[in-house]
């Protein structure tokens, strides 16, 4: 099978690899779609980020990998112990793994595991022809949901616990710093979850164009003024949009902090302390929390997940893209990869 394989920064190849045989409590699922994220493309520019270059104490595996975590597919085998899903079925999985022991694991907060990873950065991941995942971190695809869409659930489940985080009351206004695909789709989240006022912050005129559509109240290119929200959501992770969500909250409130950043950052904490504003970190996961929550988004069509998607490529041509992807004129929103095609 072919699979996208990193090996190192600016170093990823198409390989062919035996097709995965799945554990007792595994399914291998035959990728219809994977959406490519921006960790995967600061992977490829910057990393090792997150990807291990020495055994993972969950997984055991380390570089090379197969990438991509934003990936559905239909499971093509299933393990001699795996009784809850049949060969043919559409499943999205929970790509965040845990260990089941640590104290943050027996409490339920599996998000929260000391040995944290996840499909397609700590093991073999989606960009793949097959995958092999846990058997019980799949979730079954209802037919309304189609394989494109399916391709971004992942993505929306760091929207869905990104706005759980924010405590924002009904009624209550929000900033959002960045609006790239996790900016647009927070902004679709904290829409149906009643957010009265949303503002928009991106220096990016598509993107700004784009989150009009999708429901934002106002547009911004940058913060000028008092906006005294009462939550902000930071998606770009960098200094000047961390600042601006800082200075953006009135007293009290609360700044979510989501987008990665790739290096220090050089902040000014006085907004913070003068103001008594909470921040808080966000970006795994978990299925009971956010996977199920998500689905329910898309199957009630409270969210436009192809609204985000700009380019359909082909496997063969994901190399290629990650190499360009920080073109100055790149203004792609949301790249898939149609794995499932022949190409």
């Amino acid at each position: 099978m072919r699979a996208l394989r990193w090996f190192g920064r600016r170093q990823v190849r198409l390989e062919d690899l035996p097709l995965p045989e799945p554990s007792p409590n595994e399914v291998v699922l035959r990728v219809a779609y994977c959406g490519i994220c921006g960790t995967d493309i600061e992977e490829y520019a910057s990393g090792p980020l997150l990807i291990p270059v020495t055994p993972h104490p969950l997984t055991g595996r380390m570089a090379p990998l197969t990438l991509g975590h934003e990936f559905a597919g239909t499971v093509a085998a299933r393990g001699s112990e795996v009784k809850t899903l049949n060969v043919g079925d559409r499943v999205v999985p929970e790509i965040c793994l845990y260990c089941g022991t640590c104290v943050y694991c027996r409490a339920g907060k599996h998000a929260l595991c000391q040995s944290w990873a996840a499909i397609g950065l700590h093991t073999d991941g989606g960009l793949a022809d097959y995958v092999s995942v846990p058997a019980e971190a799949c979730s079954r695809l209802p037919d309304s949901v189609t394989d494109q869409e399916a391709a971004l659930i992942e993505p929306l489940e760091v929207a869905v616990r990104a706005v759980r985080k924010a405590n924002l009351d009904r009624g209550g206004t929000l900033v959002i710093t960045g609006a790239g695909p996790i900016g647009l789709l927070v902004l679709q989240v904290a829409r149906a979850a009643g957010a009265g006022r949303i503002v928009v912050v991106e220096p990016r005129e598509a993107r700004r164009k784009l989150a009009g559509t999708l429901g934002a109240d106002s547009t911004i290119v940058e913060v000028v003024g008092e906006l005294a929200a009462d939550a902000a959501i930071e998606c770009a992770g960098r200094s000047e949009s961390v600042q601006t969500a800082f200075e953006s909250v009135r007293k009290g409130g609360r700044v979510v902090l989501v987008g990665i950043p790739t290096g220090s950052l050089s902040l000014d904490l006085m907004p913070l302390i003068s103001g008594e504003r909470q921040v808080v970190g966000s970006i795994q996961h978990q299925r009971g929390e956010d996977l199920e929550v998500a689905l329910k988004l898309v199957t009630d069509r409270k969210v436009d997940l192809t609204a985000l998607i700009s380019d359909v490529i082909p496997l063969s041509a994901v190399a290629g893209y990650l190499e360009n992807s920080g073109s100055a004129t790149n203004d792609a929103t949301k790249v898939i990869v149609d794995v499932g095609g022949a190409g």
